[in-house]
Formats: structure tokens, sequence, C-alpha cells
């Protein structure tokens, strides 16, 4: 249905069509190649030839960050956030070592300097990554911790965390230190 102008100012007014089109997919780090109509149906939907979800397909998106035609996404179905370069049209899986594993990032949001906030809900923290994908530490000094945190956003000089457990937003400054 329409809802005017206010609702979506970016659309004409009724009875014109809305002027969507849709572009494209990040469905992982690769695109998928061409082939026979069973392997690329199968790419499309992230399927190996036993059936299998392959390595390179994202499970469960669900949090988004946009930063000058970089897109993060928190994939809990994959433990980790990919990462996608537009203009490249190829990503890699953050946190890129190999040693930092996560159970279930939830969020991600990123500051002006390039470093990147990873929110896992399974282990209750907020990792703090360099712009290369390296972990550099994580949100502390919080005295109640954090109970089940879902969300979390970057405004200005200060991190949002959405503590859904305890029922309250948290806010760290930049450095990382709880406010």
């Amino acid at each position: 249905g329409y809802f005017g102008p206010s609702a979506w100012p970016d659309l004409p007014p009724a009875p014109q069509a809305a002027r969507l089109r849709f572009i494209g997919e990040i469905a992982g780090p690769r695109v998928a190649g061409t082939g026979r109509l069973g392997a690329i149906l199968r790419a499309i939907i992230g399927l190996d030839k036993a059936g299998e979800i392959t390595a390179d397909r994202l499970v469960k998106p669900t949090g988004l960050f946009v930063s000058s035609g970089t897109v993060f996404i928190a994939d809990p179905g994959r433990h980790a956030v990919l990462r996608y370069d537009e203009a490249g049209g190829r990503g890699d899986w953050w946190p890129r070592e190999t040693g930092t594993k996560l159970l279930s990032p939830v969020g991600v949001a990123g500051a002006a300097d390039g470093r990147v906030f990873i929110l896992d809900s399974m282990l209750e923290k907020v990792l703090i990554l360099d712009a290369k994908g390296n972990v550099t530490g994580e949100l502390e000094g919080d005295p109640e911790g954090m109970g089940r945190p879902a969300a979390l956003a970057v405004s200005g000089k200060r991190i949002y965390i959405s503590d859904v457990k305890k029922h309250r937003i948290a806010i760290y400054g930049l450095d990382g230190a709880f406010l």
C-alpha cells in the first residue's frame, strides 16, 4: 500500500509507480560463477553438491553497517562478520585472527577512524577491531557487566549497547571505557 510522502519521502506520489529496482545481492565473500543450471541454483541458495551450506555463504545475517563502499554484515549462523568491498566485489570474514572465536555476532558498527565494533550476544561482550580486522580489545568497565546485549550503535563519540536482559542501554566512549 501507499504510505504517503511523510513515510517514504523518496517515493513519487500515487498513482505513479515506485522507481525501485533490484541491483544485486551480497550472499558471501565470493560471487557465484557460471556453469550448469544445477550448480548455479546451488550457488544462489548457498548449497554444495551434497546439499550442505557452503563456507562462503551468509547463513543468518542480522546486523548491518555500511561505510564508504564497505558493507559489514553480522552473521551468528556463520559465527563471523562478513566485510564486503562493493568496488572490488569481494569480501572476507572477520575477525581475521584465527584464535578469536565468535559464538553469536548479532551486531556490528563502526567509528570514523575505521575501527569496527562487533557485538556477540552469547559471549556477552563487544570486541573492538582495527581497520584491518584484528582484535585490539573489548568494551570494559561496566560494573553490572553485560546481561544479554542485543544491538549496538555508534553516534558521535559514544557507543550505545542495548541490553535486553538488564532492560537498559549501556553507554561507552570510543576508547572502550564504560561511561
